[in-house]
Formats: structure tokens, sequence, C-alpha cells
């Protein structure tokens, strides 16, 4: 069960860096982070 958490915990992550980094990229470039 500690496992599953942490694997969910992990992905959340990623997916809030990524989210982070796209607003980062709209931010800089214009482009609609919507479109990726």
């Amino acid at each position: 069960m500690e496992a599953k958490y942490e694997y969910a915990f992990i992905k959340i992550t990623c997916f809030a860096d990524m989210t982070n980094g796209l607003l980062k990229a709209k931010k800089f470039s214009g482009i609609n982070a919507e479109n990726f």
C-alpha cells in the first residue's frame, strides 16, 4: 500500500512540474498552453 501512495505522489509531482513548465513556456513565448 505504501508504494502505491508513493507512486501516486510521484505522478502528481511530475504532473505539477509539467503544468508549471507549460505555464512558463506560455509566459515566455505566448503559446497557448491548452494546445499541448
